[in-house]
């Protein structure tokens, strides 16, 4: 967004906005670079509740979260999801650590 300025005129230093952590801690989902995720890029029906298995020969790979350099607000967020090529490199692009789990679905704490 070109009014805007985070104060810092790339990315951010990991865990720069603590106030905008999720309800279970995580940081830094959205906005700083996008972030490569394992799918190959697809559509789906947004009405699936499950993560949604993408294509499995689909060229581009998924990438979420918008980055420093994204124009639009909408695309600043963790759920916004494009596709490129695997091969693309580009300093607006990083990549999500993701952690299994156990539990099947993950509750939010009672507010």
């Amino acid at each position: 967004m070109k009014d805007y300025t985070d104060g810092y005129s790339y990315t951010s230093p990991t865990g720069s906005f603590p106030a905008g952590a999720s309800w279970c801690g995580a940081l830094d989902m959205a906005g700083n670079v996008w972030e490569w995720c394992n799918d190959r890029y697809d559509v789906y029906d947004v009405k699936e509740i499950k993560d949604p298995i993408g294509s499995t020969t689909a060229a581009g790979r998924v990438v979420r979260g918008g980055s420093w350099r994204s124009s639009e607000p909408g695309d600043l967020r963790c759920g916004f999801r494009d596709n490129y090529e695997p091969t693309y490199r580009d300093d607006s692009y990083g990549f999500r650590v993701v952690r299994g789990t156990t539990a099947a679905v993950v509750t939010p704490p009672a507010k």
